[in-house]
Formats: structure tokens, C-alpha cells, sequence
């Protein structure tokens, strides 16, 4: 393209070429953890949704890449949502030039799902003036923004008092539609974890925990649910804190509400750690990261029985100092199966600036990400600004949603270079045969590398053919026969895994 633009004839400029040119030059040196020039041409944007204080809290890539951002307005007085196109200009057709409002008389939204049909839903509170109580929120509104009078009794909006305070931190949807929501409820006493189940038309699914729809958790302080993900098999995770701001605890939950026994022998695991837990992902492997911070940001990973991960810098634990202190507030996993975390620094009572970083399977910061320590920092113009929540695009892009605090407290929203999409998963094969060209079976054969957490093994056949299917193309694998009996020719092959390989071949000598 390049060669065509500069092939113009002499005498004549087009008016797009500066354009064409530095676009052409951000996509050459664009690198991981840069912010992406073609969003807003800056890499951020900011939103006055009211003339008071507004704040982002959670966000959403829609599948044809439309931002969708919500959190509250007017200093709480109200539900906000923003939709921006995929270039970061507000998106008018949604609501009113592309903003969405919803008053209450003190409300917040902490959470956002999209549906597969396009419809959105968000996850929040909504109290008395003076916030002695609280109610679980969830609503739903339609591709343009209207609050969808088919959920909630017919105004979009269902309420469920679980206790005299119930906050709303997290929110998810089933393959099924039913949507489900964390956070946490008290009635005069400690918080306990709460979580709620609603049918897709807004009503409690009152199979969940029955018969009320609804269930608290207790680990025998006062704690918050702050973030909640399904796995693969349905089962739901729950996250959060203890008040006394010195534990991470993670709940999973069987389809019917009940504590799954499989996960630390009781449902339930704590772990001592000086921080407050703010946000959650599982990773394709089924372990779960949980993000929190004190002065320094630290994340845990737990297998998938609830016991620490020790090949997660050796103890299941890694804290990180962006600066004293950093406060985090999200986690996802990108597309390369790398860790993203996100929030905000404090230098000083007002100087706070966004940070973004990205660790490696083991923990560690990676040197790939912001040309060598594996954390970005940004500051977005005014002396603070604040990240909330983060989403990877389908095309690894990397989007946070926030706050500036100024006069306004407007949204803010920036995307940066991540991880591109690899080609789709492909097999890896081949045989061990003797020296006569014989299937050699019952061997085991290992696969190291790539992006595994651990090393698979697969067992030859009665014919000596092994293969290991669904495996991530793009990446540098060993593969190694391990046998007691047989020496093998040779004795690994390193193998650049670009598509389908089948011929992974090895001659073992008894």
C-alpha cells in the first residue's frame, strides 16, 4: 500500500497522504503497552456525561467493537452509560449522543455484561438519600440504549433487598441467559459474600439456592464479594476481601448455589495477604488469578482445587511496586494467555496517573510489554487520573475505562497495543519407531514450551503414533519421548508450531 501511495505523479499531493503516511508509521513501530494512536488519535478519551462528578467503572467491547462504559453520574445520583465506536467518538445512536442516563436518588454501577443478542446489562446499587439502604440493581437495556421494558416487570430494572445494605460488585450471564450477580449484604452486622441468580427476564431464579434466587457466604469476618466469573463447567467463583483489609477470599459455587466441596474440601479459601482484593479472571487453563493492593499490587493464583499455585513465583503470590502506593482495580487475561493488571498510582494527595502492566505464566513482569520493565503509566492531563476496569478486544487491544478528577470527574477511557490473535489451534503428532520400522507403544511423550503452564504427556498407540491436539499455533514447542526402556533418535525436537505438524518422528535402540 505504501508503494502505491508514494507512486503519485509529480505536481500533485493528495490532501490524505500526511494522514495515510503517519498512520502507516504508527502501525509499523506500534508496540505492546503504546497507546493506540487510532483511538481518538490520541489513545484516550474523556466524557462529561453531567456537570458534576461522573465516574467509569466497568467496561465492555461490543463483537462489531463499540466501547460500552458504565459507572455513575452526577456524584451518584444516577446510572451512566457511554458508547464510543471503535475510532473512540461517542456513538450516536446510542441514547442521546451516545450517552446513557438513569437517575435514582443515590446509585452506582459496578459491573457490565454484554448479551449475545446485543442487549447490555449492568450491575449496581441503588440506596435511600442517605445510604443507610441498599439494594442489588440490575438492569437492561436495548442496542440503542433504552432501558428494555421486557426485563424487570416492564422498566428495565429489578431490585432485590438481600439485607439491609446490598451492593451489587460484579455481574456475569450464563450460556442460558440467566445473569448473575455478586457483591455483598449486612443487616446490622459483618458483610458477608452475597450472590444472586435472575432468569433473563429479570426475575429471581428461585432454582438457585432454593427457593430465594439468592445466598450469602460467610469466612467468618466481615468480607465483600467484588468480582464474579463462571468456568467452562458452569461453576461459579467469587472473589473479595475481608474488612480488616488482611485476606483474599474465593468462594465457588456448584449450578445450584451450593458450596462445591471440590475446592479446598469446603467451598472456600482465604489467604493472608495484606491487600484488598478488586477484581478477578480464570485462565483457559481453569486457574484463577485474583488482583488486589495495600501500598504495592499483588495477585494470587490458585489451581483449580483452591490450593495456591506454586509455580506462580513459587508460593502462589506476586507483588509488584509501580509506586507507594498503587492502587489495583482490574485483571484479564490477553489473548496470549499473559496476566494484564490495572489502576492507579498516588504520588501525592492529587497526582495520580493510570498504570497498565502485563506478567508472564510464572509471575513475572514481561520485558515484551513498554520496551523492557512489563508496566506503562500514563497520565491523561490532569493531576489525577484513575483506571477502573479493563477489556481485551478480539483483536488484543487493550481498553481501560476510569476517571479524570477534575472540576467534572469526567469518564475516561484509553486502549493500548496488546497481544494480536493467533491463528486457531492445531494438532501436533508424530511416531517413535524401532529400528526396523516398527510402532514402538505405550510410551509416553512430553510436550514443553509455548505458552503451557505445565508440560502435557500423550501415550503412543499400539501403532506408536502420539498426538496433542488443540494447541496454540504461533509458539515454539520440545517435544521429548520419555522411556525406561528405549533411547531415542533424537533426543528431543524443537519444533517452530506454525500449523499442523504430524512428524514429530523419533527411532528408539533398546
Amino acid at each position: 500500500m505504501l508503494g502505491n501511495i508514494l507512486n503519485i505523479r509529480s505536481g500533485w499531493r493528495s490532501p490524505l497522504l500526511p494522514l495515510l503516511l503517519f498512520l502507516l508509521t504508527v502501525a509499523a513501530y506500534a508496540s505492546p503497552g503504546d497507546l493506540d494512536l487510532s483511538f481518538n488519535s490520541t489513545g484516550f478519551v474523556t466524557t462529561a456525561v453531567t456537570a458534576s462528578a461522573d465516574e467509569a467503572n466497568a467496561v465492555a467491547v461490543q463483537t462489531d467493537g463499540k466501547i460500552v462504559v458504565a459507572g455513575y453520574s452526577a456524584n451518584r445520583t444516577g446510572f451512566a452509560l457511554v458508547r464510543y465506536t471503535s475510532s473512540g467518538a461517542l456513538d450516536t445512536t446510542f441514547g442521546t449522543g451516545g450517552i446513557v442516563t438513569v437517575s435514582f436518588a443515590a446509585a452506582e454501577v459496578r459491573s457490565i455484561a454484554i448479551l449475545a443478542d446485543g442487549k447490555i446489562v449492568v450491575g449496581g446499587y441503588a440506596s435511600s438519600i442517605n445510604f443507610s439502604n441498599r439494594s442489588f440493581v440490575v438492569a437492561r437495556f436495548t442496542e440503542s440504549g433504552a432501558l428494555d421494558t421486557t426485563f424487570g416487570g416492564g422498566d428495565g430494572i429489578t431490585t432485590t433487598s438481600i439485607g439491609l445494605r446490598s451492593e451489587v460488585f460484579g455481574i456475569t450471564v450464563q450460556p442460558d441467559g440467566k445473569i448473575i450477580a455478586a457483591g455483598s449484604t449486612a443487616s446490622g452486622g459483618p458483610d458477608d459474600f452475597a450472590v444472586a441468580r435472575y432468569n433473563s427476564d429479570g426475575s429471581l431464579d428461585t432454582s438457585f439456592n432454593s427457593p430465594t434466587g439468592y445466598l450469602t457466604t460467610n469466612f467468618g469476618s466481615s468480607e465483600e464479594g467484588t468480582a464474579v466469573k463462571l468456568q467452562n463447567d458452569g461453576k461459579i467463583v467469587v472473589s473479595g476481601n475481608s474488612g480488616a483489609g488482611n485476606r483474599v477470599n474465593v468462594a465457588r459455587y456448584n449450578t445450584d448455589g451450593s458450596l462445591d466441596t471440590t475446592f479446598d474440601s469446603d467451598g472456600k479459601v482465604s489467604t493472608v495477604l495484606l491487600t484488598n482484593p478488586r477484581s478477578m479472571a480464570i485462565q483457559s487453563d481453569g486457574k484463577i488469578v485474583v488482583g488486589g493492593s495495600d501500598n504495592d499490587y499483588c495477585l494470587v493464583r490458585y489451581n483449580s482445587n483452591g490450593s495456591l499455585d506454586s509455580t506462580f513465583d513459587t508460593d502462589g503470590i506476586v507483588c509488584t511496586t509501580v509506586s507507594n502506593p498503587s492502587l489495583l482495580q482490574g485483571i484479564a487475561i490477553d489473548l496470549s494467555g499473559k496476566i494484564l493488571a490495572t489502576g492507579f498510582t498516588i504520588f501525592g494527595k492529587n497526582d495520580q496517573d493510570i498504570f497498565l502492566s502485563r506478567h508472564l505464566a510464572d509471575g513475572s513482569l514481561d520485558p515484551a510489554f513498554d520496551g523492557g520493565d512489563g508496566i506503562v503509566t500514563t497520565s491523561l492531563g490532569t493531576n489525577g487520573d484513575r483506571s477502573f476496569a479493563i477489556a481485551v478486544q478480539s483483536d488484543g487491544r487493550i481498553v481501560l475505562a476510569g476517571s479524570l478528577l477534575d472540576t467534572n470527574r469526567d469518564f475516561a477511557v484509553a486502549r493500548y497495543q496488546g497481544a494480536a490473535p493467533t491463528a486457531a489451534p492445531a494438532t501436533l503428532g508424530g511416531r517413535l519407531t524401532d529400528q526396523s520400522g516398527n510402532g514402538i507403544p505405550h510410551v509416553g511423550v512430553v510436550l514443553s514450551g509455548g505458552s503451557l503452564s505445565q508440560p502435557l504427556t500423550a501415550i503412543t498407540n499400539s501403532f506408536g503414533y502420539f498426538n496433542f491436539y488443540d494447541l496454540q499455533t504461533g509458539q515454539t514447542y520440545i517435544v521429548t519421548p520419555d522411556s525406561g526402556r528405549y533411547t531415542f533418535t533424537p533426543n528431543s525436537l524443537v519444533i517452530n508450531f506454525t500449523e499442523e505438524f504430524l512428524a514429530a518422528n523419533f527411532v528408539g535402540v533398546e
